[in-house]
């Protein structure tokens, strides 16, 4: 994704569902089927054709304004960290599409997974703020990772598959306690601002989710 970002491509559908393991130590990011370049004047893409979208995956500014970039991809990056931790997990579970946007928008984010450290967490967490501008670029997630790598992960062996069936029944089962943050402050102290667009109405919002409200 650092690439991607370095060569000016807008992803627009990262998730793990999209990410082929060709093995242990190699991931490749596959279907590029949405995927935009931007203009050397503008580094954000704006939609103009209407679909199903994956809005669970999707930055509060591409749904409200259909306005990708790398830092929606940020923001994609950040729900595709959550399922990696959580074992392959679905995002917000069965909630649908308008009660999604209603949490994001009063500050809720998805809950701690159970395999993520703090510093996993607070990475996600960055990712996931409201304001474009505040996300991490990839290059700073890269420099983030390799630092994890070296100095938190070096020595951690991978979990036996029946540890992770334990994991996944536990989580499921809720009795894992998850942790959900609050919401974040702004640097001035207030709540996160809201992303800048051409606005639109509540109405036009709903209408870019996905229209079975998935």
């Amino acid at each position: 994704m650092s690439y991607l970002e370095s060569s000016g491509f807008v992803h627009r559908d990262l998730a793990c569902r999209n990410v082929l393991l060709s093995n242990q130590s190699c991931a490749k990011i596959s279907d590029f089927g949405l995927s935009r370049a931007v203009g050397v004047e503008s580094d954000y893409y704006k939609a103009t054709q209407r679909g199903k979208w994956p809005v669970k995956w999707y930055a509060p500014e591409s749904i409200y304004y259909k306005t990708f970039s790398h830092a929606s991809d940020v923001w994609s990056f950040g729900i595709c960290l959550w399922e990696m931790f959580s074992l392959g997990e679905h995002p917000y579970a069965d909630q649908d599409s308008f009660e999604v946007l209603r949490q994001i928008e009063e500050g809720v984010r998805l809950p701690r997974p159970r395999l993520a450290n703090d510093d996993v967490f607070a990475v996600m967490h960055d990712c996931w703020a409201y304001n474009p501008d505040a996300r991490p670029t990839f290059s700073q997630l890269l420099a983030v990772f390799q630092h994890l790598a070296t100095n938190v992960y070096e020595n951690v062996e991978p979990p036996e598959v029946g540890a992770i069936s334990t994991s996944r029944a536990a989580i499921k089962n809720g009795t894992t306690p998850l942790i959900t943050p609050p919401v974040r402050q702004s640097s001035s102290g207030g709540n996160e601002s809201r992303p800048t667009g051409n606005g639109v109405s509540g109405h036009s919002v709903m209408e870019a989710a996905s229209p079975n409200g998935s």
